[in-house]
């Protein structure tokens, strides 16, 4: 594998990645096991990388932050799902559904009575014990 072609590949995996996270943060369905296995391509690529070149700089240097972003995709993944299903208002709902973590700022922007954007502001913090680092 050359240069050319390395780089050809890191571009596919970059978008494939992309259009799932875009799926996932903006509340579309999307893959996880599909970003775990991009996840675990960028890491083999990366690796690749580390391997064989060491020029230019800056895609030896993307390569070493790709690697460790990779080995932590299954905790980031982790992480969303818990912000989803435990941060969640028991009182007020944005399109159908109980405002979550990543649905509060939608709700936040269009709700037009402050105390209940502070109910549920309040109610996210008294839920961040799901996920600081003394829960695990």
């Amino acid at each position: 594998m050359n240069l050319k072609q390395w780089c050809e590949l890191d571009e596919r995996i970059y978008i494939g990645e992309t259009d799932e996270q875009y799926k996932q943060y903006a509340g579309f369905d999307y893959s996880e096991k599909l970003i775990e296995q991009l996840a675990e391509i960028k890491l083999y690529n990366s690796k690749i990388f580390i391997d064989f070149f060491s020029d230019p700089r800056a895609l030896l240097l993307g390569a070493i932050e790709d690697t460790a972003y990779s080995k932590n995709k299954k905790l980031e993944l982790e992480l969303h799902n818990t912000r989803n299903t435990k941060i969640v208002s028991t009182k007020h709902k944005f399109k159908d559904s109980f405002v979550n973590w990543s649905t509060w700022r939608q709700f936040n922007s269009l709700e037009k009575n402050q105390l209940n954007r502070k109910e549920v502001f309040d109610e996210f913090i008294a839920k961040t014990k799901y996920i600081s680092s003394e829960m695990h």
